[in-house]
């Protein structure tokens, strides 16, 4: 994954490892917003992480499959930013 500094900063602020940002996504959804793919995880694919990982290591990381992933179709600095979820 290529990420910018911006997009680092805020995995780093977080504490979301690239293993994480790599599952979301894999295995989770996305849609399209304002120029860029969103990625996040539904129910179903918190279940195929589970099964991929197993219990063990599922439990570890999974308070941060709450974050979601935007990935723009632009070259600027913020191509990709991790955030936590947009309450509702």
């Amino acid at each position: 994954m290529r990420s910018f500094k911006h997009g680092r900063d805020r995995m780093q602020q977080r504490s979301i490892p690239e293993q994480v940002i790599d599952l979301i996504i894999t295995f989770g959804s996305w849609t399209r917003r304002h120029g860029a793919d969103v990625f996040f995880m539904t129910k179903e694919a918190r279940s195929d992480v589970r099964r991929h990982l197993g219990s063990t290591l599922y439990a570890v990381i999974e308070r941060k499959l709450d974050a979601y992933v935007v990935v723009s179709d632009c070259s600027s600095a913020n191509s990709d930013i991790i955030r936590p979820p947009i309450p509702i």
